[in-house]
């Protein structure tokens, strides 16, 4: 409604999106918009050598939190073993606590994110644009990230 491209706020000044930001959050459930001075911004974004202004999150923002994360990365055509591998230790990870990241790319990526979220885990899923059948499992229990 307000933000139809980030590229637009780029040239705000800094205290004017984080405003509006906090007004539109208001009014979003499970929808927020993230600058550096939200509560919720990950850390590891402030050492960003150019940060994205804006981050768009959908989903439970306490894993942006997690005190530990671990990525579950692989090929995006795994042979059946190598899914089964994948899914088994996004399921480890979470049953350890641990939160898992990926781009959520097909196969190894996904297939992480599903063992984590068949076991109750918290997942991220950092995207440009993800239109695939995960978004609604991850926005209810984990999030899913775009800057």
């Amino acid at each position: 409604m307000i933000f139809d491209r980030a590229d637009r706020l780029s040239a705000a000044p800094t205290n004017n999106i984080a405003s509006t930001c906090r007004i539109v959050n208001g009014h979003m459930e499970k929808n927020h918009i993230l600058t550096e001075s939200s509560e919720h911004w990950p850390a590891p974004f402030s050492a960003i050598k150019n940060p994205p202004v804006l981050l768009y999150a959908k989903g439970d923002l306490s894993a942006l939190q997690a005190a530990y994360k671990v990525a579950v990365i692989g090929t995006r055509t795994p042979t059946e073993h190598g899914a089964k591998v994948a899914r088994r230790l996004g399921q480890i990870f979470a049953e350890e606590g641990l939160c898992v990241v990926s781009g959520l790319a097909n196969g190894c990526d996904e297939n992480g994110h599903i063992g984590a979220l068949d076991a109750g885990g918290k997942t991220i899923a950092i995207l440009p644009g993800y239109s695939g059948a995960l978004k609604a499992p991850i926005r209810s229990t984990g999030n899913h990230l775009s800057g």
